[in-house]
Formats: C-alpha cells, structure tokens, sequence
C-alpha cells in the first residue's frame, strides 16, 4: 500500500443479502472511500454454493484507489425466486362435440431465473353412466426448484350426439 492513502470501507455495508435471482445484476458496490482522492475502482469475483433454492454467493470485491491502495471486502448473497414460472399459453375452456375435441398443445414454460423447466401433463376423462365421454380435463403443471409452482386446466365439455 502507498503510505499516502488509505481505503476506509463503511462499516454500515450489508455483508450478507438476500435477492430475488433476477435482481442479481443490481447489486451496488460496497461503500468505501479513500484519503487518496479521486474515483475508486471496483472488481469483484464470485463463487458459487449451494444453499437456499438458487445458492448463495460469496463476492469478493477489491477497491483500487488512485494511489494504488487495495483493499477486500466480502460479500454473501442469498439468491431467492419468489416467483412463478410463466406458461406459453393458456388454453381455454371449450364445449365440443366428440368429433372435435382440440388437439393436446405442446405448452413450454418460462422462468426469471431457471431455463429448460419441465411441463407436466396429464388428462382425465370424465365418463356418463352410459360410459359417454362427458368432459375431458386437460392438466399442465410446472415447478421451479424454489418450489413457485403454475398450473393451468382446460375443461372440455363434450356436447350431445356424442358416443
């Protein structure tokens, strides 16, 4: 360190915060300044942990100043998700005859912090006392790994004449 500066860090700075994932890219600098004068440099390097649904990083920033004092400070952020993945589409509730029952619609799902999510699918038949299909429902699920789970029915009511 140069004997004529010195990096003082706020002490009022949270070492440890809790974000939702998407806000990541948000994250300020910690508050430092220098008796050396002039604008401070800041960098930092992650590592990821697991912990918590999305993990936890451990930041480590240095703060260069103009008199080429260094100094570290550390950093852990929880990252959460507190919201809902997204369906590509919502079909609706529709009254058919059985001879024109909607094709099954590939729905895919979109997430603020995960990629390639799983739909589940699944279907039920309701039958009359006749064994007559009455209405079919149309299930799509999906869940991310924080657990914020999207689901969607479509009912399909089957009109008469149908066999």
């Amino acid at each position: 360190n140069n004997a004529f500066g010195q990096i003082s860090v706020d002490p009022n700075n949270k070492a440890e915060i809790r974000i939702n994932c998407d806000q990541f890219s948000e994250i300020n600098p910690p508050m430092a300044s220098s008796t050396c004068g002039g604008e401070l440099a800041f960098s930092f390097e992650d590592k990821l942990y697991s912990g918590g649904c999305m993990g936890t990083i451990e930041r480590i920033w240095t703060i260069r100043d103009q008199c080429d004092n260094v100094s570290n400070y550390q950093q852990f952020i929880r990252l959460d998700d507190k919201t809902a993945p997204e369906l590509s589409e919502y079909p609706s509730d529709v009254s058919v005859s059985i001879n024109e029952i909607p094709e099954i619609p590939q729905i895919s799902a979109n997430d603020n912090c995960e990629q390639n999510l799983n739909v589940k699918f699944s279907e039920e038949i309701l039958k009359d006392e006749n064994e007559k299909t009455k209405s079919i429902i149309r299930t799509w699920s999906v869940k991310d790994k924080c657990g914020n789970v999207k689901t969607h029915k479509q009912i399909i009511s089957i009109t008469s004449g149908n066999s």
